[in-house]
């Protein structure tokens, strides 16, 4: 179910780069060499997707946010089983 409405995570992403709210001091290298994000960067990516999906699209006529349409088309396929 996600390849449908990857694209929409990796809008927020680009946008995140575009603005450069996540910069190269957001993130940390572990002990082991393994790099991660500090905390408020990932504040700042959970933050985009959420207004991301929560952005409307027209469908049938409605306004819905895509969170809502990922539940309707998840409920379409569920019913094809």
């Amino acid at each position: 179910m996600q390849e449908p409405f990857r694209w929409l995570v990796e809008l927020a992403t680009l946008k995140i780069l575009y603005k450069k709210k996540v910069t190269k001091s957001d993130f940390i290298t572990t002990d082991e060499g393994n790099v991660k994000l500090k905390p408020t960067a990932v504040k700042v990516i959970l933050d985009e997707i959420a207004w991301q999906l929560s952005t409307k699209v027209l469908y049938n006529g409605m306004k819905r946010e895509w969170q809502t349409m990922i539940m309707i088309k998840s409920r379409e396929l569920i019913r094809l089983f």
